[in-house]
């Protein structure tokens, strides 16, 4: 199935802009971890393989990540097991960050390009 389809039906009032970044998103992590172009198993893929999507995407940068799993979340809004885990890790990255943000931490690629 289409993604831009499935994102438009799954969130009517998504605006044009979300749905470009979040069909771009999705794409591309599809595109990087199947190896592929072809997008055709895309929305299938990512809905029924959350375990392996999560295990791609544990060595990413947390903000970044926590915007692919929002991206994820309202692909798979229609399939309640698959979004839920999505969610839970979403909201514990977004908690993560937020904790980071209150702590002024420096995340992990801002300490490997700090200059001394």
């Amino acid at each position: 199935m289409d993604i831009v389809k499935v994102l438009k039906k799954n969130r009517p009032n998504l605006s044009e802009s979300s749905v470009k970044t979040y069909c771009s998103i999705i794409s591309n992590l599809y595109k990087y971890m199947c190896k592929t172009q072809d997008l055709t198993e895309c929305v299938e893929y990512l809905t029924k393989h959350p375990k392996e999507v999560l295990e791609y995407l544990k060595d990413k940068d947390g903000g970044k990540r926590k915007t692919q799993l929002a991206s994820l979340v309202v692909l798979t809004e229609k399939h309640p097991h698959t979004c839920e885990i999505y969610r839970k890790q979403m909201l514990d990255d977004a908690h993560k960050y937020n904790d980071d943000e209150k702590d002024q931490k420096k995340s992990k690629a801002q300490e490997e390009n700090w200059i001394t």
